[in-house]
């Protein structure tokens, strides 16, 4: 059995721990778990230790004790890559792309084939534009050191070939559960239940939504209801366009995993009304629990879904209304619809994609 080594920072943990478990059962498995102490992650290392042990996965766990700017990750990082070289792998993954002490560390791995694996072909905007400079900057010269690349989606890969000029592998994000829930959403005829979750960053369009949301109330248009549950940079920029607090259901804090089933399940649509997206973590959860999606009409949301299963908008006030409009009838076979996505992108059928691609590669 061939010796894969997978390392990712805690970021990624979700979408890893959604294949690592499949991909286990063709290839050795040795994971190091890079996570951060100075930040709350969503699973703790007991979590980790407990899954591993669960599907026979030889875990490292590496706690990152600098910031990232700070040069001692450099050794940092040479201690991990002596530690992986001496597993004498077949191959290493990794989706580390704006860490340069992991990019300098990781040229120590000479032949060992390795594979980078890119969620954002470009960064996307944030309040902080020197910071996102640097990391530009360091995000393309890890992928320029790195001979085999990897995407997540049809549309990053065009992306990325138009860029880079180079072939790239393309995989995919699989439907994510955390657990059953016993709530159900109210009868949609009471009124459409919005849910915004996650952080609250300017790429994710919150304010827009905000907005549209309030120019329909000011138009009479009062069957709609948005939750908003997370925190993050852009709250103070969205939280003065809310003149109707009657319309909303604040949860402005660090929402925790287990949470996520009930409120899932809670609400008829996951409002996604992004400025620009490449992929979604709360996509994938949209999909593992069957909820139709309101999102604009490109990108990864079109690749996932479809108008029979969201509304996929090129104008959000117009979608709004149409949802506003929509009947019972209509819903429930849009739900239908979106219950189906969690076959197509099980974690089964999305693992053998790594799978097929890493043995191309080792």
């Amino acid at each position: 059995m061939k010796t894969l080594v997978y390392i990712n920072p805690d970021c990624y943990i979700d979408v890893d721990m959604s294949v690592l478990k499949h991909i286990a059962a063709r290839f050795k498995v040795v994971w190091y778990a890079v996570y951060y102490t100075d930040r709350k992650i969503y699973y703790t290392p007991g979590e980790l230790e407990e899954y591993a042990s669960k599907y026979g996965i030889e875990l490292h766990l590496c706690p990152r004790q600098y910031r990232q700017r700070n040069p001692r990750n450099l050794g940092f990082y040479r201690r991990i890559v002596k530690d992986i070289l001496s597993c004498n792998p077949d191959l290493v993954y990794s989706c580390i792309t704006e860490e340069l002490w992991w990019t300098l560390a990781a040229r120590r791995l000479g032949r060992v084939t390795t594979v980078l694996g890119l969620h954002d072909v470009v960064m996307h905007e944030f309040g902080a534009p020197v910071k996102r400079f640097i990391q530009t900057i360091i995000r393309k010269f890890t992928i320029r050191a790195f001979a085999n690349v990897c995407v997540f989606s049809e549309n990053q890969a065009a992306l990325f070939r138009k860029i880079y000029g180079r072939s790239v592998g393309v995989l995919s994000l699989a439907c994510r559960e955390l657990g059953p829930s016993q709530i159900q959403a109210p009868p949609f005829e009471t009124g459409t239940k919005l849910l915004f979750f996650g952080n609250i960053v300017e790429y994710k369009g919150l304010d827009l939504l905000i907005s549209a949301i309030e120019e329909l109330r000011s138009e009479g248009i009062m069957n709609i209801s948005l939750t908003i549950a997370g925190r993050g940079e852009h709250w103070e920029a969205c939280r003065p366009l809310i003149k109707t607090p009657e319309a909303y259901r604040l949860e402005i804090r660090f929402i925790a995993n287990e949470e996520l089933p009930d409120l899932l399940s809670s609400h008829h649509f996951l409002a996604l009304p992004y400025r620009s997206a490449t992929q979604s973590g709360p996509l994938a959860l949209a999909a593992g629990y069957g909820i139709p999606i309101f999102a604009p009409d490109y990108g990864c949301f079109r690749e996932q879904y479809d108008n029979r299963s969201a509304v996929l908008y090129s104008d959000l006030k117009d979608a709004l209304r149409r949802i506003a409009s929509m009947t019972t009838e209509e819903y429930a076979l849009m739900k239908e619809n979106a219950a189906a996505l969690r076959e197509t992108f099980s974690e089964e059928a999305v693992a053998s994609r790594y799978v097929d691609y890493f043995n191309t590669l080792a």
